[in-house]
């Protein structure tokens, strides 16, 4: 059996995951491609958090989240969101006012 201290970190990285996940999905569909990459790499480092803390071994982890590719992680959260959105989808995707192309700063 789990104690608390365990489950409440398992349930931190759960969120995490899910949080990081989203993220890389709005920067995929707003084209910002170098923060998409970068919020892939703390999805996937969540994601094995959140094994090790469930009490998987360790044994293939490197295996199971490199299965978690772009293709993965998009599919995974937009199911999830449409499933927890009764079909309508993500919000943050749906808003018409924001915008699609990624902020440019001058140098």
């Amino acid at each position: 059996m789990l104690d608390d201290g365990n489950l409440n970190a398992r349930a931190d990285a759960h969120g995490r995951f899910m949080t990081y996940a989203r993220l890389y999905v709005l920067c995929k569909n707003t084209r910002q491609e170098g923060e998409a990459e970068a919020y892939l790499v703390d999805t996937r480092y969540w994601l094995l958090r959140e094994r090790e803390l469930s009490g998987y071994p360790e044994t293939n982890a490197g295996t199971f989240v490199s299965s978690w590719d772009s293709d993965k992680v998009l599919s995974f959260i937009m199911k999830w969101d449409r499933d927890m959105t009764d079909g309508k989808g993500p919000a943050y995707l749906l808003n018409e006012n924001h915008s699609t192309q990624p902020s440019s700063t001058s140098s």
